[in-house]
């Protein structure tokens, strides 16, 4: 599409494109707003491998985190400084198992994530071609012993007198 002026130059609408384009790209992240962070996991894993993906969840897991914790401590901080002993001491110590409590929540999210990471699944067809070869060797081995010629080919093993 094109726009005419005044002097009748044609313009392309690059405004009304990049609009289009915004307002496709807006629709599609409402309508499935949780398709990017997955689309994004996917192609780093692939791309960067499973390290990748333990640090991103780990920086997940700190961004989440981090304020809390630091809003905790701040308040820790200045609870020591600025109350009287007795109330101090109260809500300090209330302050501080807070914050030990929200880090041991951080530990154990990441932890799950660390274990509840599934990896790629490795395509070596090493363990099916061996397994192949093992059931190829015993049903011959079974078919020498029950046609009879499993005794002539340990005939060839056996020495014979000749004298």
């Amino acid at each position: 599409m094109f726009i005419y002026k005044q002097n009748n130059k044609m313009e392309p609408i690059q405004d009304a494109k990049k609009k289009a384009i915004e307002d496709a790209r807006q629709a599609m992240k409402n309508a499935t707003p949780e398709a990017y962070p997955q689309a994004r996991i996917h192609y780093f894993t692939l791309k960067e491998g499973q390290g990748w993906l333990r640090t991103e969840k780990e920086r997940l897991a700190a961004a989440e985190t981090d304020p809390l914790l630091r809003d905790l401590d701040n308040r820790y901080e200045k609870s020591k400084t600025r109350a009287p002993p007795k109330k101090v001491d109260a809500e300090s110590r209330y302050l501080h198992r807070r914050l030990m409590e929200e880090k041991d929540k951080v530990g154990v999210a990441l932890r799950n994530a660390e274990l509840s990471s599934v990896g790629l699944p490795q395509t070596s067809l090493m363990p099916y071609i061996l397994d192949i070869l093992i059931a190829v060797l015993g049903v011959g081995c079974v078919y020498l012993l029950l046609s009879g010629k499993a005794s002539r080919i340990m005939g060839i093993f056996r020495p014979t007198n000749t004298i």
